[in-house]
């Protein structure tokens, strides 16, 4: 026999990103010696590499692929991005390489507060691995 339910959640609305006025997605990773960016625009991705490794490569993505990236973030609060905190700081002692999401609107860059590499925010992981993935597509 139930008795009770329990609702988990917050009171808080969830304010929806008006994702047609979205210009881009750039993530990026440095430290000392090295950084990586990949910026996603309707058009296309860039990834850039500077360190050991140096490269500048561009590739065109699918109107699919970008609708995907703005479903998923489709429910972030841009203006709240920067009040995320990271799950771990290995990045304090060079273990790992400071990370960032930007999202770029017509008037307004939102970007998040560093994390490590590999460990972004919870909310975050989804666009963030589907940022990542489309970077590995570019030859």
């Amino acid at each position: 026999m139930v008795t009770g339910m329990v609702l988990i959640g917050t009171c808080e609305p969830k304010q929806a990103v008006n994702t047609l006025s979205i210009t881009q997605f750039e993530y990026s990773a440095t430290t000392r010696g090295s950084s990586f960016s990949c910026t996603v625009t309707s058009k296309g991705v860039q990834i850039a590499s500077k360190g050991m490794e140096q490269y500048d490569k561009y590739k065109l993505i699918t109107n699919q692929q970008w609708v995907e990236l703005l479903k998923l973030s489709n429910d972030m609060a841009l203006d709240r991005l920067d009040e995320l905190k990271a799950p771990s700081s290995k990045s304090e002692t060079d273990r790992s390489r400071i990370a960032k999401l930007t999202i770029g609107k017509k008037d307004k860059n939102f970007e998040s507060n560093s994390f490590d590499e590999g460990n972004p925010p919870v909310v975050l992981r989804p666009l963030i691995n589907y940022i990542l993935t489309l970077a590995e597509t570019v030859d």
